[in-house]
């Protein structure tokens, strides 16, 4: 069963394990392990990630797989001050995928 939840300010870490968990796999044909490396530090460092939730309205969903955090998902509210959501990214691990 997947049951999809609000990620806290301490769940943070977790999105920014299963972005480093997901990226190699997803982009490892297109970009270099040096572009991975540099893309993940300045989309998913924790510091970046804090100042998306606090400070661009971005809200992060945790996917819960059988009690396995496997896949998160973010939006940004009042996407560049409309009324509109802007989904701005999604990953989910290899060992979830299977499972649903």
């Amino acid at each position: 069963m997947i049951r999809i939840t609000e990620a806290t300010p301490d769940q943070l870490a977790i999105v920014q394990q299963i972005a480093y968990e997901t990226w190699p796999h997803t982009f490892g044909d297109i970009l270099s392990p040096q572009q991975i490396d540099y893309m993940l530090k300045m989309m998913y460092d924790l510091d970046v990630l804090r100042e998306s939730v606090e400070q661009k309205n971005v809200v992060f969903l945790l996917a819960n797989v059988d009690g396995t955090f496997g896949g998160f998902a973010s939006y940004e509210l009042n996407y560049k001050k409309n009324r509109y959501q802007n989904c701005t990214r999604s990953m989910c691990c290899r060992r979830c995928r299977a499972r649903t």
